[in-house]
C-alpha cells in the first residue's frame, strides 16, 4: 500500500491528465487481455472479471503511477455517450492500482482512492464518448495475477467482488496440540509454514498481514486460573498473529512478543479451540516458523519483576544528606527479561525503558530523605551499553537509556520520597549481560564524580560566530568542527518540547548564528563519520534538537518559520566526542511536501 492514494484531482474544467507516455506498446491501441465493456450511462453500471498485475512498473508512464502492469491494457472500455461523472473502479483480495488511457491520450492513474481498503478508483469528470484502455496493476511485483472485479458505472465506485477470499476455520490445520492448564514441559512448540495469498485486512477480523486460508495450527485447551501466552517466532522475518478464541472473538497481534515477533496474551482464557493463523505483515513468500504456548510468557519466558525480592547486590540505606558524596556500588548488569515487557501495565512515570533486566532488583536503595532539599541522582557508568528502571517509593516506574554521559544511564529525581527505590541495572543488549558496572547515588549531579554538568550558550562560539541573512549567497553556508564534549545534554539541562535531546555537548556553542531572515525555513545540518547530535537555542529560549533526522546517523533540524536573531548551535556526540565533523547552514529543506525528519514548526 502506498503512505497515501496517487488519485489525482480535479482541474479547471476536468481531470488532470499525466504527460506524454515513453514509448511502449500501451499506445498502440493492442486488444485487451480480458476482452471490451460496452457502457451506457442510461443503461446503468457494468462489472467485468480479469487479473491483475504484469511485469511493467506503471512508473514508466508517469513517476506519479503506482503498480506493476502488464504490456497490453486489462480491458477496453467503450463508453456510449457522454456522462457527467464516470467512475472506474476496482475490487480485489490483493492491493490493487489502476492506470487508464482516455479517449484523448491523456493518461490517468491511482491507488487507493475507491470503496474499500486498498481498491482503487477514478472518477472522471465530464467524460467523452470512445475507449477507455484500462490496466489493473497489483502494487507490488511477484505478487502473481490475482482475480479483480473491474467496475463502470456514472453514480459511484464499488467494492464488490464474488471473488474474495476469506478464512477457513473448518479446514485442517498444519499443527494441533491439546493441553490442559498446568501442563509441563513448559512451554510447547509447534512448527508451521507462516504467511501466503490471502489478506488478513481484507477480512472482518480487525487483524492485519498475509495468511494461508487454513489455520496454521489448532490449540485445544482445557483452562483453569493460569494465563495463556501464544507467540510465533522466525528469525529476520516480520509476522502477525491472529487467533480465534472458543468464544469467536478475534485476537490480533504484529510485535509485542518482541523482535518483530507476534505475541497474543490472554489473561483469562476459556477452555476450547484456539484457531490460530501465522502470516507475514507483508506480502512474501511464506516461510518456516514457530508457535510457542506457554502459561509462563511469551516462549516460556516470565516477564513478570518482582520488585519485593532480595536485591541481588544487598539492601543499602542512605541518609538525606549521605557521605560520602557521591555512593558507588560494583554491581553487574544485565538479566534475561526485556525491561518493556517487565514494566508492561505498570505505572511508568518517566523515560522508556529499555535493554534486559533481572526478575529481582540489582540493588535496593532506602532514602531516608531527611534534611535534604535537593534532587537525587541515580547513574551507571560502564564500558558497555548499560540501562536503568527503578520502581520509586510510590511504585511509579522510572527509565532510562543513555541520559548519561555517552551511552550511560542516570536518573534523577527532582523531588526525591523517602522510602525505597528497588533499582535495575540492565544491558541494552541481551548477549552484552553479565558486564561489571558502577552504580552510583548522587545529591549534586551524575557519574562516579556527582558533579552535574552545564553548558553555557552565553560563552564565545568555539568554531566561530557568523551572520546571516535572508538570501545569503554562497550557500550554504559550511563549517568545520569536532562534535561532541563532556556534557550530557540531559545532566545539563538541555530539552526541546518533545525531549529529544541526546548526546554529548560542549560547554560553549559549537557555532553562533546571527540571523536576520524573512519569514521561511533556516536548516540547521551535520556530516560526521561518527553518531552525531544537534541541539540550537533559539531567539525564543526554546530548544530544537535532533539525532538522526539527516542521512544515516546524521541530524537534520529544519526551523520553519526562523525567528530573527541569535542562534546558539551545539553539534553533539554519542560516546567520547571530538569526531570531525561539518555543519552546514542553508535557507532550503531537504525534502518537498511533508514535513522532513528533524522539522520544527
Amino acid at each position: 500500500m502506498t503512505p497515501a492514494s496517487l488519485r489525482f484531482m480535479l482541474a479547471a474544467g476536468g481531470l488532470a491528465v499525466l504527460g506524454a507516455a515513453p514509448t511502449l506498446a500501451q499506445t498502440s491501441g493492442a486488444a485487451p487481455d480480458y476482452g471490451v465493456i460496452g457502457y451506457a450511462p442510461s443503461a446503468g453500471p457494468v462489472s467485468a472479471s480479469a487479473r491483475a498485475g504484469g511485469a511493467i512498473s506503471a512508473s514508466r508512464i508517469d513517476a506519479a503511477c503506482a503498480g506493476f502492469i502488464s504490456d497490453t491494457p486489462t480491458l477496453a472500455l467503450d463508453v456510449n455517450g457522454g456522462t457527467d461523472a464516470l467512475y472506474i473502479s476496482a475490487a480485489s483480495d490483493a492491493d490493487t492500482t489502476l492506470v487508464v488511457r482516455d479517449p484523448g491520450g491523456g493518461w490517468l492513474c491511482d491507488d487507493d482512492g475507491g470503496e474499500g481498503r486498498f481498491n482503487p478508483g477514478l472518477r472522471i469528470e465530464n467524460a467523452a464518448s470512445g475507449r477507455y484502455e484500462i490496466w489493473i496493476g497489483t502494487l507490488q511485483a511477484g505478487v502473481g495475477y490475482p482475480v479483480a472485479m473491474a467496475h463502470i458505472s456514472g453514480q459511484g465506485f464499488s467494492a464488490e467482488n464474488p471473488y474474495a477470499r476469506t478464512l477457513e476455520p473448518g479446514d485442517e490445520p498444519q499443527a494441533r496440540l491439546s493441553v490442559s492448564a498446568g501442563f509441563a514441559e513448559d512451554p510447547r512448540r509447534m512448527r508451521v509454514t507462516a504467511g501466503g495469498d490471502l489478506d488478513l485486512g481484507g477480512t472482518d477480523t480487525g487483524c492485519f498481514g498475509y495468511v494461508s486460508a487454513a489455520p496454521s495450527a489448532a490449540l485445544i485447551y482445557e483452562a483453569d486460573a493460569l494465563e495463556l501466552f501464544l507467540a510465533a517466532a522466525r528469525d529476520e522475518a516480520d509476522l502477525v498473529m491472529a487467533v480465534q478464541t472458543p468464544a469467536g472473538a478475534w485476537l490480533c497481534d504484529d510485535d509485542s512478543a518482541g523482535a518483530l515477533n507476534p505475541g497474543v496474551h490472554i489473561t483469562a482464557p476459556q477452555s476450547g479451540p484456539y484457531l490460530i493463523w501465522v502470516g507475514t505483515f507483508g506480502q512474501s513468500a511464506p516461510v518456516e516458523a514457530e508457535i510457542t504456548v506457554s502459561e509462563i510468557g511469551f516462549a516460556g519466558l516470565d516477564t513478570r519483576l518482582d520488585p519485593a525480592a532480595p536485591a541481588r547486590f544487598g539492601a543499602h540505606r542512605l541518609a538525606g544528606l549521605f557521605e560520602p558524596d557521591p555512593q558507588t556500588w560494583r554491581v553487574e548488569a544485565g538479566g534475561g527479561i526485556e525491561a518493556s515487557r517487565g514494566v508492561d501495565g505498570a505505572a511508568l512515570v518517566n523515560g522508556w525503558c529499555a535493554g534486559y533486566i533481572t526478575r529481582e532488583p540489582t540493588l535496593e536503595l532506602d532514602f531516608d530523605g531527611e534534611g535534604a532539599a535537593g534532587p537525587l541522582f541515580v547513574s551507571v557508568t560502564a564500558e558497555e551499553d548499560a540501562t536503568l528502571a527503578i520502581n520509586a517509593p510510590d511504585g511509579g516506574w522510572w527509565c532510562d537509556d543513555d541520559g548519561g554521559s555517552g551511552v550511560n544511564p542516570a536518573i534523577v529525581f527532582e523531588t526525591p520520597q523517602a522510602g525505597i527505590y528497588d533499582i535495575y541495572v540492565g544491558a541494552f543488549s541481551r548477549a552484552a549481560r553479565g558486564f561489571e558496572a558502577a552504580l552510583h547515588a548522587s545529591r549534586t549531579g551524575p557519574g562516579p564524580a556527582g558533579v552535574a554538568s552545564s553548558i553555557d550558550p552565553a560563552l564565545p562560539a568555539l568554531f566561530g560566530e557568523v551572520s546571516l541573512r535572508a538570501g545569503f549567497t554562497p550557500a550554504p553556508y559550511n563549517v568545520v568542527l569536532e562534535a561532541g564534549g563532556p556534557n550530557a545534554a540531559y545532566e545539563a539541562g538541555v530539552e526541546a518540547e518533545d525531549g529529544g535531546c541526546a548526546g554529548s555537548l560542549t560547554t560553549a556553542p559549537s557555532v553562533r548564528l546571527d540571523w536576520d531572515g524573512e519569514a521561511g525555513p533556516l536548516v540547521f545540518s551535520v556530516e560526521s563519520e561518527g553518531d552525531a547530535t544537534l541541539a540550537v537555542l533559539q531567539p525564543s529560549g526554546e530548544w530544537a534538537c535532533d539525532d538522526d533526522g539527516g542521512e544515516g546517523l546524521n541530524p537534520r533540524l529544519v526551523l520553519n518559520p526562523a525567528e530573527d536573531g541569535a542562534y546558539a548551535v551545539y553539534v553533539g556526540a554519542f560516546g567520547a566526542g571530538g569526531e570531525p565533523a561539518a555543519l552546514t547552514i542553508s535557507e532550503t529543506p531537504p525534502f518537498d511536501g511533508d514535513e522532513a525528519p528533524g522539522e520544527i514548526d
